[in-house]
């Protein structure tokens, strides 16, 4: 009887501390894909920010604290897990995917019955994890893309006028901050007005998407519920087709309404009367930062600093340089993130660029998983702790 008590008693706290791994499992996977998104959203795969801002010996690296944030909020054994020191490590020798390797430590568990015998072995769990971010740029893997808008535009840079526009045989043409380098560059959006037009930087045509799509709620900040065209649905809401890097795609037959673009564009980034409401991006090189509108999605205070943002939308570049007429067929050359500041009435758009993406011309399977950036990132290595 004394044995079986002993195997029983044993056992409850080898489920235990099973249990506790599985959380410190996945605090570990929730603090390295953090810590990779802040390679995204710090437009580090396009050329900044530089290495020591995103990750660094002392752990103050905006990936680092990103992953301390989030263990923080994931509990492991009644406790929040620990990032003890070194437990965060990058390895950014390859720029365009960055990887962040996160371990994270619970110890002194509290054993219910295994103290008895003073056991110290089952007294403490280690978790680590490995994510990336990935940009295709210069890769041989495309990704496969949902959430795009349908603004088409060229492969033209305004502030780096010449052949080569955004980017160039797979790979981009001037990574870096602006004014060297593209990313942080404001660029207008204009909806064409006709078709056959020289083609120039800003004005975009309307890419053909399917109906399969999630809309936000109906909401004071949208002008129409529900949308009145599938053009504006797709502007305000997420279509779930996949675009993917060197595809062939077809323009739609109209040119993109401007008053339809300026309702849609106000409702995506909750911007009543044309930009009242809309959260804000900051651009100090080399850094990134993202500001709560008084009408933004995540219900924080105006002001307040937000991690994400329904202003940051994905767009399809098109490499031709000759006009475009209705039904056209064209290939994706690349995409850009780009933050939309404003739009006024008439559906023009200032935005800045965060992010660019290259098509390399290999034909293989793209990477997808949940598809919503050009810039995935992913778990390339969960588990593996002790």
């Amino acid at each position: 009887m004394v044995f079986m008590v002993a195997m029983a008693a044993i056992a409850i706290d080898v489920v235990m501390l099973y249990v506790v791994k599985s959380e410190a499992q996945r605090a570990a996977d929730a603090a390295a894909l953090a810590g990779a998104h802040q390679f995204v959203t710090s437009g580090f795969t396009s050329g900044l920010p530089v290495q020591g801002q995103v990750c660094d010996g002392s752990g103050t690296g905006l990936a680092q604290e990103a992953a301390f944030a989030a263990v923080a909020q994931n509990p492991v054994g009644g406790q929040p897990g620990v990032i003890e020191p070194g437990g965060t490590v990058c390895d950014l020798s390859q720029t365009r995917n960055p990887r962040i390797t996160v371990t994270v430590t619970r110890r002194n568990l509290p054993t219910f019955f295994s103290h008895i015998w003073n056991n110290q072995l089952l007294t403490t769990v280690v978790a680590t994890s490995t994510a990336e971010a990935y940009n295709e740029s210069g890769n041989a893997v495309p990704v496969a893309s949902t959430c795009l808008k349908p603004f088409l535009l060229p492969n033209i840079d305004q502030l780096h006028p010449g052949p080569g526009g955004f980017v160039q045989n797979g790979d981009i043409t001037h990574p870096g901050a602006a004014p060297a380098g593209a990313i942080g560059e404001d660029i207008p959006l204009r909806p064409a007005s006709a078709f056959n037009l020289t083609p120039a930087a800003g004005v975009f045509y309307s890419v053909q998407f399917g109906s399969n799509r999630s809309c936000p709620g109906a909401g004071t900040d949208c002008l129409d519920v529900p949308p009145q065209s599938d053009y504006e649905a797709n502007i305000q809401c997420c279509n779930a087709d996949y675009f993917q890097c060197g595809n062939v795609y077809n323009v739609e037959s109209t040119p993109p309404p401007a008053s339809t673009t300026s309702r849609g564009a106000q409702c995506l980034i909750h911007g009543r009367d044309q930009g009242t409401g809309a959260d804000q991006v900051l651009f100090n090189p080399p850094l990134f930062t993202f500001k709560a509108g008084s009408h933004n999605s995540v219900g924080l205070g105006q002001g307040a600093p937000i991690a994400t943002t329904d202003s940051l939308v994905t767009v399809p570049l098109y490499d031709g340089l000759s006009p475009i007429n209705a039904g056209s067929q064209i290939t994706v050359a690349g995409f850009l993130q780009v933050f939309i500041k404003s739009v006024d009435g008439s559906g023009n758009m200032t935005g800045t660029i965060v992010n660019i993406i290259g098509c390399n011309p290999q034909n293989r399977n793209p990477i997808a998983g949940g598809g919503i950036s050009p810039v995935p990132v992913r778990l390339v290595q969960p588990g593996g702790g002790n």
